[in-house]
C-alpha cells in the first residue's frame, strides 16, 4: 500500500509518496518527494486523519546516514532510527550497530499510519 504524507521541515514543506516494491519487504520502496508551499501544507495537514510529531536528526558515520526520529505527543519516549541505503546489496550487507536496538523494518505496527493511532504504552512491550 502506498503511503502519502505531508511534512514540515523547518521553513520548507514536502509531500512524499512511498510505494513498496516488494510486498514482503517494506525496506524496498520507491520514494518521491515534492516541494509544496505553506498554504498547500496547511490545507493537507488540516484533513490528514493521522498526525505524528517528531524531530528528525541526521547522523553520518562513514558512508551511512542514520535518520534519528525523536517523537513527541502520544509517542513521547519513542526513538526510531532509519538507515537509508543506496542499493539493495549495501542493505543486505549492513551489520546494524548495537545502539540501533530492535529491528522493526517489516513490522507494520511501526508504519506511520498505524503508529500515529497508538500510545507509547501500547508498543513499549514489543520494544523490550
Amino acid at each position: 500500500m502506498a503511503q502519502i504524507r505531508a511534512r514540515k521541515k523547518g521553513k520548507t514543506y514536502e509531500l512524499t509518496k512511498k510505494v513498496p516494491l516488494d510486498q514482503n519487504n517494506t525496506a524496498i520502496q520507491k520514494e518521491e518527494t515534492f516541494e509544496i508551499n505553506e498554504d498547500e501544507f496547511d490545507y493537507l495537514y488540516t484533513y490528514l486523519p493521522f498526525k505524528i510529531k517528531k524531530k528528525r536528526y541526521a547522523y553520518k558515520k562513514g558512508n551511512m546516514v542514520y535518520e534519528i526520529d525523536i517523537f513527541d505527543g502520544e509517542m513521547k519516549w519513542l526513538i526510531m532510527v532509519d538507515v537509508e541505503f543506496n542499493d539493495e546489496k549495501t542493505m543486505k550487507n549492513f551489520a546494524p550497530e548495537a545502539f540501533l536496538g530492535k529491528e522493526i523494518t517489516n513490522n507494520n505496527m511501526f508504519a506511520w499510519w498505524i503508529l500515529c493511532q497508538k500510545k507509547f504504552q501500547e508498543i513499549s512491550e514489543f520494544l523490550q
